[in-house]
């Protein structure tokens, strides 16, 4: 069977993109999930707890992409306003 969790919702406008850590944070031992946006932002949750954990800004148009880097604890983002966002994640 799926185990299914429902993210709460925190974009006001449709939803891009998706992707999820190969990592884990230092303190908690989750995973990430992350999700670009029309809204202009990327919003991180826990994939264990389904838990708001931040709301990236810092571009001018549509979030078309949003990357995790494999072993850093990055988050790339590229928008529509061709700029392209590099978060250092703590944890």
């Amino acid at each position: 069977s799926l185990d299914r969790r429902q993210f709460p919702v925190t974009h006001t406008d449709g939803i891009w993109e998706l992707s999820c850590s190969l990592w884990r944070s230092l303190v908690g031992q989750e995973r990430w999930v992350a999700s670009s946006s029309a809204d202009k932002t990327v919003c991180l949750w826990g994939v264990d707890t389904a838990a708001h954990v931040a709301m990236l800004t810092g571009h001018k148009g549509s979030v078309n992409s949003a990357r995790f880097h494999p072993s850093e604890h990055l988050l790339v983002s590229a928008s529509g306003d061709q700029s392209i966002c590099v978060y250092r994640l703590g944890d």
